[in-house]
């Protein structure tokens, strides 16, 4: 676990990290949700979709009360435990929310991450 205080929201996170060489089996998965749920995480956040290594599993024992996908699967992954999906307004256009089985978040920028004058203003390394 990786632990980072910003402002009151704590950030923790979790995973393998790459590369990922280890099948989860069904114990495993069970074991990362109780830690999920023990260590008070309010908002889970799925990056992999249903890509090579994706824990599709241990979502789906809902072991955070928020569970959200983004970044690594580009449309609804149609899955009933994951919420939200968060997104921006170009890539997934507010009349595309009917085909998404996830309420829509949108980004004020881009969908990839946060753009290059956000990430300095964030960190206070502004040029």
């Amino acid at each position: 676990l990786n632990r980072h205080l910003l402002g009151d929201v704590r950030v923790i996170f979790l995973g393998r990290g790459p590369p990922v060489t280890q099948q989860w089996n069904e114990l495993e998965s069970v074991q990362s949700a109780d830690v999920i749920n023990s260590a008070g995480i309010c908002v889970l956040f799925d990056l992999q979709g249903y890509t090579m290594g994706h824990r599709q599993d241990l979502l789906a024992m809902r072991p955070a009360p928020v569970q959200a996908h983004y970044h690594g699967y580009m449309g609804t992954t149609g899955a009933p435990w994951l919420g939200t999906y968060v997104g921006d307004r170009h890539i997934h256009p507010p009349e595309h929310a009917p085909f998404f089985s996830e309420r829509l978040a949108f980004l004020p920028e881009s969908f990839l991450g946060p753009s290059h004058r956000f990430t300095h203003q964030f960190w206070g390394t502004a040029p």
